[in-house]
């Protein structure tokens, strides 16, 4: 069991290494559930080897802070690659629902909410935790019920929409989910001395690395393919004035529902600015301007930058 657990923590570090070179800047949620995951294997591999309980309750508090957040990273990727906006105020509110969750499931030693008693017990010479629970262990449970519950809603919403790539998508990431609830389902009705969750977990990493590089190359595909076509239609694409821009943000009620940022880009794409030109100036990458036109087009209730220009000149005497 130690051998296996240090393998698998061994393999975390080697695969944050390889997605922090493939991936750098692009998916920084890919890099953190990487290291969320190698925190988890650390804290298994940590407590295998535990000479004490002080020292085996601690690598636990360790093993459970990796995987109470890794459930977090890896519901906002889903909702990433399945183009699902998550709020700020969800984000704040999942983070401090996490470090709640953490601070209850590693108080074993300190109070007995979570575990009534704990003790060593070695198996296979990999020292465990030999508990029974106190009365707050089945929420740790709820949370994790919770997570697969959101991510399997995601993954629905995104099948049910008519994109051929939201439906692969979809279907991989059913996948991937499946894996993950099914050893979790299993370990929890066998009550496994070895956590098989942490081969799963590097598994799934190699899958969304392997799928991640697959979206990336055929994204580029499509913007290449589509460059020529974009220019020729943002080119007959009557823009605003620097001022009438101005005067737009100022006086339009529309701009209430976007962010700072949003303004930004809306401001230049009303400029009749090109994408790889807003992305230059405002010192960002280009598909990070085609995330904000997404959702800047989305919240206005249009499809493309004629519609949003056509809707303005309706509604703003510029």
């Amino acid at each position: 069991m130690v051998v296996w657990y240090g393998i698998t923590f061994l393999a975390s570090l080697a695969l944050i290494a390889l997605c922090g070179v493939t991936n750098k800047r692009e998916n920084p949620l890919l890099l953190w559930l990487f290291t969320s995951i190698a925190v988890t294997n650390a804290g298994y591999f940590a407590l295998s080897l535990a000479p004490n309980i002080m020292l085996a309750l601690c690598s636990n508090a360790l093993a459970y802070l990796g995987s109470v957040f890794l459930s977090m990273f890896m519901l906002l990727i889903i909702a990433d690659l399945c183009n699902v906006v998550i709020s700020k105020k969800l984000l704040i509110a999942l983070v401090v629902i996490g470090v709640i969750i953490f601070l209850i499931a590693s108080s074993g030693g300190y109070s007995d909410v979570y575990y009534k008693t704990v003790s060593l017990n070695i198996v296979n010479g990999a020292t465990t935790l030999k508990k029974t629970y106190g009365f707050l262990h089945p929420v740790y449970k709820i949370y994790i019920i919770t997570y697969l519950l959101g991510m399997v809603g995601i993954i629905v919403y995104s099948f049910f929409r008519k994109s051929e790539k939201n439906l692969k998508v979809s279907v991989f990431l059913a996948a991937v989910v499946s894996v993950n609830i099914g050893v979790w389902l299993i370990e929890s009705i066998m009550h496994s001395q070895f956590e098989f969750l942490s081969v799963v977990y590097v598994i799934t990493e190699v899958l969304l690395l392997l799928f991640y590089s697959v979206v990336k190359e055929y994204s580029k595909a499509v913007m290449q393919l589509s460059a020529r076509e974009q220019t020729a239609n943002e080119q007959t694409v009557t823009s605003l004035t620097g001022e009438e821009s101005e005067e737009v943000i100022s006086n339009w009620q529309g701009v209430e529902v976007l962010s700072k940022r949003e303004i930004d880009v809306f401001r230049l794409l009303l400029e009749g600015k090109r994408r790889k030109d807003i992305a230059e100036e405002l010192f960002v990458t280009e598909s990070t301007i085609k995330k904000h036109s997404s959702s800047i087009y989305r919240k206005i209730g249009v499809e493309n930058r004629k519609e949003l220009l056509s809707k303005i000149k309706a509604e703003v005497n510029v």
